[in-house]
């Protein structure tokens, strides 16, 4: 009888110790790394004097939670583990008429970033040598600074700034392609 009750609590034991590794191999199947690009249209207004210039705040609509659960349906954005900005690319229009009104009147370029959930604006991106390329600079990012607090939002609010070195005669219009990775999962 005793031999029996053993071996009966030995395949127990067994039983539930592989049902615990069987919800964590679960749990680890359902994880997601979902890209997340938006596109920021911003105008630099024209240039009358050199030193701290603000371009303005914009906003950008976009729906990290469907993003997340077209990924997979299990998880959603209560689900976000990690999100980290990747890039941040700005592209000039080129204008034909002054073509010297470009990026090269800038000795730098800084992008924050805030949502409708978290306002506190943080610095994602900055480059702060003159851009060499006139009309296309990839903005070095701080892909160190965690950002999942702000992914809940539906709005994505930039500021972009910069220091001009120059004047301009035009407006200069561009846009940023900002690119972050969101991680979700299950516990």
């Amino acid at each position: 009888m005793f031999k029996k009750s053993l071996v009966f609590a030995a395949v127990a034991l067994c039983a539930a110790s592989f049902s615990f590794v069987s919800c964590d191999k679960i749990k680890d199947l359902v994880k997601v790394e979902v890209p997340v690009t938006t596109e920021v249209e911003f105008t630099i207004p024209v240039i009358t004097e050199t030193g701290n210039t603000a371009f303005g705040t914009y906003d950008v609509s976009v729906d990290v939670n469907e993003l997340i659960k077209s990924s997979n349906s299990e998880v959603s954005i209560e689900n976000i583990k990690s999100a980290r900005i990747q890039s941040c690319i700005v592209t000039a229009e080129n204008n034909n008429a002054f073509p010297n009104d470009n990026f090269t009147a800038l000795s730098s370029i800084k992008a924050e970033f805030a949502s409708n959930v978290k306002s506190d604006f943080v610095e994602i991106a900055n480059i702060a040598t003159p851009p060499a390329n006139g009309y296309e600079v990839d903005v070095p990012v701080n892909s160190d600074l965690e950002i999942k607090d702000y992914m809940s939002g539906t709005t994505f609010k930039y500021k972009v700034s910069g220091v001009a070195t120059r004047t301009t005669t035009s407006e200069i219009k561009c846009k940023a392609k900002i690119k972050y990775l969101v991680k979700a999962g299950l516990d």
